[in-house]
């Protein structure tokens, strides 16, 4: 999926993004406005135990290049006015539906410890030191 939204570079971006298993529709929102709403999009079942790159696709080695912090993930589908009403603040973790909460606010090492009640905490680099990122304050908010 690919939005139109123009970004400044620099700037702390909010991009979410939604998915009705029913009728396969996937919305983007960037900054807690719609920005796309691709058709034709699968209605299957997503039940596997997930993995999940953040920033990475290592299928095709394409590399997201900026900061990334406060990473969500729901087993609900979220209204704009739920992503408006939270995408500036940080949550406790244990919201209904909220199933993978990483913060990022770790000052060292490989590991991204999940908040939420599922606790899956993440490595950074796929666990390779060559490929961590640079870890940075956040300013998000």
């Amino acid at each position: 999926m690919v939005g139109t939204s123009n970004v400044a570079t620099g700037q702390w971006v909010h991009v979410a993004v939604t998915r009705v298993k029913s009728t396969g529709t996937v919305t983007l929102f960037v900054n807690g406005v719609v920005d796309g709403t691709p058709s034709g999009m699968s209605t299957t079942s997503l039940t596997a135990n997930p993995n999940m790159d953040i920033g990475a696709n290592f299928g095709n080695a394409h590399f997201f290049e900026g900061s990334i912090d406060e990473v969500r993930a729901w087993n609900v589908v979220r209204t704009a006015a739920e992503i408006q009403a939270t995408m500036g603040k940080p949550l406790t973790g244990n919201e209904p539906g909220l199933v993978g909460y990483w913060r990022f606010d770790e000052e060292s090492g490989p590991n991204v410890l999940d908040i939420s009640a599922r606790h899956a905490d993440g490595t950074l680099g796929d666990g390779d030191a060559g490929t961590q990122p640079v870890r940075i304050p956040s300013t998000a908010f």
